[in-house]
């Protein structure tokens, strides 16, 4: 009979196991880059087409109040502020006809949303629904050499809802105060109300958005998402195909706790 002692028991490293470890909440910062396709009318009457890109610094809270391997449901909300990544030339921009530019640039959003996954253990089917709001304040002055440049101005509030349902793949795993990795790839449906995109009812952006979500997440780590989506042919007088892509790429350093 050996004296030796008796192994100490095997600490789980799921937290599913454990009826009290189902609570699991989030905080992120980073960086991203997005566009967002415009028309604007300038001071002499001329109309432009142009994409206004924007770099800002994004912040996100998450929050999984039912976390199973089979089924979870989320909330998080996020804000981020921007401006042109032409502030480090102050504004300037050549133009491709030659002309000179100065662009001003500034925005803010806001955005609420949820999810709910349902499934196995590396699979889930996942709905998500979110809430934005998106306020820009840009222009733009135009020198095409002469001594009455022209000056751009767009300035409003854009409420919308996305939409999305895919699949969930990767599990939800702890060990020792880390998380696991999911990768999530969603199909999404945006409806803009055709009459408050940035205060104009004849943007040519089109109501209703389409679009594809992919997001990668290692929890504890960094998160990793893009978006992209196109405006609905027919929907508004300007548009007949499929256009006004928009597209927002985000880089978040996550921290994240398991209870």
């Amino acid at each position: 009979m050996s004296n030796q002692p008796a192994p100490p028991p095997r600490l789980s490293n799921r937290y599913y196991d454990s009826p009290r470890k189902f609570f699991h909440y989030g905080f992120g910062i980073g960086l991203e880059w997005m566009k967002v396709p415009a028309i604007l009318i300038g001071s002499n009457g001329s109309i432009e087409f142009r994409n206004i890109h924007g770099i800002g610094l994004p912040v996100e809270a998450i929050c999984h109040p039912f976390m199973k391997e089979n089924f979870s449901l989320g909330l998080y909300t996020g804000a981020s502020l921007g401006t042109t990544p032409h502030i480090f030339n102050s504004g300037e921009i050549t133009e491709d006809d030659g002309s000179t530019s100065k662009e001003h640039y500034f925005y803010y959003r806001w955005n609420i949303g949820g999810e709910a996954a349902l499934g196995f253990r590396r699979f889930k089917l996942l709905y998500t629904i979110n809430r934005s709001a998106h306020k820009i304040n840009y222009d733009l002055t135009k020198n095409y050499g002469t001594n009455n440049p022209v000056l751009y101005e767009l300035e409003g509030t854009n409420h919308s809802q996305t939409t999305g349902l895919g699949i969930r793949i990767g599990r939800y795993l702890k060990t020792y105060g880390g998380g696991g990795n999911t990768f999530d790839l969603l199909y999404t449906f945006t409806d803009d109300p055709e009459d408050q995109f940035l205060d104009f009812s004849l943007s040519g952006l089109g109501s209703r958005r389409h679009g594809l979500s992919l997001m990668w997440w290692s929890m504890s780590q960094f998160k990793a998402k893009f978006d992209i989506s196109m405006g609905e042919p027919g929907v508004s007088v300007f548009d007949s195909d499929w256009s006004g892509t928009s597209f927002q790429l985000s880089l978040a350093y996550n921290l994240s706790r398991f209870y």
